[in-house]
């Protein structure tokens, strides 16, 4: 019986050290295996002498694009056109409600009429002696303000309705019968049949407007056939942010004539600033938790370890990632292997 005990202590004994030797070796087959270096593909970056394109998109237009509205202030009686119709020079597009306009002419004349009775009545006192010089000179003004006004009055009262001021295609309605309006409000657009010059406008962010500047080359791209990339350059840059999208509108223009293009037509642009020059280019698999035009990639010094870097980056293009600032040119960056690195970790570079 004593024999059996022995025996059955003797197996757990040698079970309990085979298990720790099992679990010593795996821990050190592990340790070792974290501390192997791993095998990465390194790329020493350089100094690019590609500038920064700036790519946004716009709608056709012409440069006699003409935005149409009343001189007065007033509540739209009727508009007589839709937009993408033709419409002739001096055809009628738009009126007001004449109630309030012809009511003010009205009190002009009768302004008018009043003044001119004063002063007949003045000019007579004043031939038998009655009436003062000054007296006859300060109605003598007073019909002639009168006057005036009833010339101002008539002459705004023609502005109360629109008329074409050339043959062309209203591109735009921006208002609607009953809407009220004051002085100068657009109501309608109209371009010119054909005779301006076609331009893309396209409205940038601050950061973007800082690089573009008049004369910058570009590209522009539509799907229609044959016009796929169109030469232009830079015509025009606003000084001032639209107050609706608080973007910078830019106008292109095509450096060549271009056919069956329409206004409205969509487009997508490709301008080359003179930003960028000097930056540095690296593989989006270089680049690691990217966040807000910020990420983080790794690069090595010494060959054998790795560090982390934070770096900002200015755009992303076709096939790598352009970066302004945190890399210097000369630096060895990793580009394969990256998911697997940590700060400090050994690396073999392939």
């Amino acid at each position: 019986m004593k024999t059996l005990h022995l025996i059955f202590i003797a197996t757990a004994l040698l079970g309990t050290l085979g298990s720790c030797s099992h679990s010593a070796t795996t821990e050190k087959l592990q340790t070792l295996a974290a501390d192997a270096p791993i095998a990465v593909l390194v790329l020493t970056v350089a100094p690019t002498s590609a500038p920064l394109p700036v790519i946004t998109s716009g709608q056709f237009t012409t440069d006699d694009a003409t935005l149409l509205g009343f001189k007065i202030a007033g509540v739209i009686n009727k508009i007589y056109v839709e937009e993408n119709q033709s419409v002739k020079a001096g055809q009628l597009l738009a009126t007001l409600n004449q109630t309030e306009i012809d009511a003010t002419a009205r009190q002009a004349e009768l302004a008018l009429e009043k003044a001119q009775r004063d002063l007949k009545r003045t000019t007579t006192l004043y031939k038998d002696s009655v009436a003062t010089l000054e007296q006859l000179q300060n109605d003598q003004t007073k019909a002639d303000l009168a006057q005036k006004q009833l010339e101002a009055v008539n002459f705004n009262k023609k502005y109360a309705q629109i008329r074409a001021p050339r043959a062309g295609v209203i591109t735009k309605k921006l208002a609607n019968a009953g809407q009220v309006v004051s002085i100068g409000t657009s109501v309608l657009q109209t371009t010119g049949t054909g005779a301006g010059q076609w331009r893309l406008r396209v409205g940038v962010a601050d950061r973007e407007w800082a690089l573009i500047a008049v004369g910058n080359a570009a590209t522009l791209a539509t799907d229609l056939p044959g016009l796929s990339a169109i030469p232009a350059t830079v015509t025009s840059k606003a000084e001032t942010a639209d107050p609706i999208n608080n973007t910078y509108t830019i106008e292109l223009t095509p450096t060549k004539p271009v056919k069956n293009l329409a206004n409205g037509l969509f487009a997508k642009a490709s301008i080359i600033t003179r930003g960028g020059v000097g930056q540095v280019l690296v593989p989006y698999a270089a680049l690691l938790d990217g966040d807000k035009g910020e990420a983080y990639l790794y690069i090595t010094t010494n060959g054998t370890t790795v560090q982390r870097k934070k770096v900002t980056i200015a755009s992303i293009e076709r096939d790598h990632a352009r970066i302004s600032a945190g890399l210097a040119p000369g630096d060895r960056v990793i580009v394969t292997g990256s998911p697997y690195l940590t700060d400090g970790a050994a690396i073999k570079i392939q």
